[in-house]
């Protein structure tokens, strides 16, 4: 964007593009922390034996459908 946009514009330094990095990988690795703490894996068999495995997510109150969590 800044190459395209601003191209005679001094570049962002690199300590400001690390930092710039860290947060967008620290701030995306917090949201998805609960789905990495709730998820689990379930198996359902089939009449004709055949198993399928799913991953959901429990919350702690409650199913998905009901949970106030879910909706935060």
């Amino acid at each position: 964007y800044i190459a395209i946009v601003r191209p005679l514009e001094p570049r962002m330094s690199k300590t400001t593009a690390r930092v710039t990095i860290a947060v967008v990988w620290s701030s995306s690795m917090l949201l998805a922390l609960p789905c990495l703490l709730y998820s689990t894996t379930v198996s359902v068999t089939y009449k004709d034996d055949e198993v399928r495995r799913g991953c959901i997510l429990r919350w702690p109150d409650g199913h998905t459908s009901s949970s106030r969590q879910e909706h935060m």
